[in-house]
């Protein structure tokens, strides 16, 4: 009686402290932010290549994701993905260039999703225009005819003082996307669309603008290299004018 006793009390002990330890490693409250100092040793040690020297700024897109946008010794603009995981602040993506991408904090949530960029200076972009896009579609499937129709939805943002931005998805286009996350999932019951957009004719797109108004031609923004530990950040299509439609008159 008394060994099942000892048992048992070193069995809850084992599972007390596993319960502390599996909270310190992944639920803990964040530690303080490297330095830049630090975040720069770090991007260098991961990526050579990125070459960083100066910390533009440090972007939070919540309590534990930031986004850090830097200059390499080169001159180049590119950008860093950080997450506290494991009871520490970890680089999960680096990019020696800017081009915009759409960082999905947490894959099915997308009130966490993140258009993010860090346009360099010598493209001599003015403004940025983002989409939410689906293209118009017709599906025949057991004598029954589906219509998808066209989705465009834009969002303008300036560069005027920064190279550099992270910006949450406008609500309305939240709220659109979640409800097709309910039609998509009632016609698949069964199915957990993690991954946004789930169906292949949804996606985000971009386009620069010069300060013409007239669309920017991308020379040291684009064709980068990088580093990711598999983080879901995903490429913005990059749209020609002719892809957008203007409203009717």
């Amino acid at each position: 009686m008394q060994k099942k006793w000892i048992w048992a009390t070193a069995l809850l002990g084992v599972v007390a402290l596993s319960s502390v330890i599996i909270y310190w490693f992944y639920f803990s409250k964040p530690a303080s932010f490297p330095t830049n100092e630090q975040l720069i040793r770090e991007i260098n040690q991961i990526l050579p290549e990125a070459s960083a020297s100066v910390i533009q700024d440090t972007v939070n897109a919540d309590a534990r994701h930031k986004f850090v946008p830097f200059i390499s010794e080169e001159g180049n603009y590119g950008v860093s993905y950080w997450g506290w995981e494991k009871h520490k602040w970890q680089v999960v993506s680096v990019d020696t260039t800017g081009e915009p991408h759409v960082w999905k904090v947490k894959s099915d949530d997308p009130s966490t999703y993140h258009l993010v960029w860090n346009i360099h200076p010598d493209d001599q972009v003015s403004y940025l225009k983002f989409y939410f896009m689906r293209d118009r579609g017709f599906l025949v499937s057991n004598g029954v005819e589906t219509y998808d129709p066209k989705i465009q939805m834009e969002k303008k943002v300036t560069l005027q003082e920064k190279t550099y931005g992270a910006l949450k998805l406008p609500n309305e286009w939240v709220e659109l996307m979640n409800s097709i996350i309910k039609i998509d999932s009632a016609k698949a019951p069964g199915v957990f669309f993690n991954i946004i957009p789930a169906n292949n004719s949804l996606y985000f797109g971009w386009t620069p603008y010069d300060k013409l108004d007239q669309a920017a031609i991308l020379n040291r923004s684009v064709n980068g290299s990088g580093y990711s530990t598999g983080e879901p950040i995903e490429f913005v299509r990059h749209l020609s004018p002719s892809e957008i439609e203007s409203p009717l008159k």
